[in-house]
């Protein structure tokens, strides 16, 4: 296995496991680098610094490259997106479709597969997101 693919496998990982987290009430703390968890840092209103934290909604849906949603021609059934969430180098997606992050560098496809609660929770986000069109 070559040096990227490996890296590229483990970058997937990375952002299977962090969607995971998020699914479970884990927020990303961007001045300390890591996954917290939501309770410990709200406060008594249930509000917390979304500045420093990061949660699902703004991952997916503030700092993605963009969101292809496969629907039916007339837009009545919805089947899955594609979330790129990484371009040029690797190319990082996150599918709903299928139930996996698939990453591409150069010659190398990985795929590392998305827990089905974790495919439902985006699927839901998005679903509730395109009612608002």
């Amino acid at each position: 296995m070559s040096d990227t693919k490996k890296e590229l496998e483990e970058m997937c990982k990375d952002i299977a496991e962090r969607l995971g987290l998020f699914v479970s009430g884990y927020v990303y703390d961007n001045e300390e680098g890591k996954m917290v968890d939501r309770d410990e840092i709200e406060n008594e209103d249930g509000d917390y610094d979304e500045e420093r934290y990061e949660d699902l909604y703004q991952y997916l849906f503030e700092d993605n490259l963009g969101i292809k949603i496969l629907t039916s021609l007339d837009g009545s059934d919805y089947f899955g997106a594609e979330i790129c969430v990484a371009w040029g180098g690797p190319n990082i997606y996150i599918e709903t479709r299928d139930s996996y992050v698939r990453g591409y560098w150069g010659s190398d496809q990985v795929e590392y597969p998305l827990s089905y609660t974790v495919r439902d929770r985006i699927d839901d986000e998005i679903e509730e997101l395109r009612s608002c069109y």
